[in-house]
């Protein structure tokens, strides 16, 4: 069961880290990503949801949103070191 909800927080993580990148590209105009990543994460979040629903475990949706949460800070922080050594050059 650990393991299941571990891999419920990666998928968490994955989809919410893609989504940011999705956001990086429209802002940068790549039209090429843009649909695949909403694909892929609407394909993996429908995943969870279904599975959620058929077993009503709680816990899915709690390490689902753990991982989401990590998912969204990781690219955020990079983004941020990114613009920062930009700045200092």
């Amino acid at each position: 069961m650990i393991s299941l909800l571990v891999l419920y927080a990666f998928i968490g993580f994955v989809e919410w880290a893609l989504a940011l990148t999705r956001t990086i590209y429209t802002i940068k105009h790549n039209m090429l990503v843009v649909p695949i990543t909403v694909v892929l994460e609407t394909f993996v979040a429908m995943l969870v949801f279904k599975n959620f629903i058929l077993t009503g475990n709680w816990m899915i949706a709690a390490s689902y949103s753990v991982g989401s949460a990590l998912g969204s800070l990781v690219p955020m922080i990079y983004t941020a070191r990114k613009s920062k050594q930009v700045e200092e050059q």
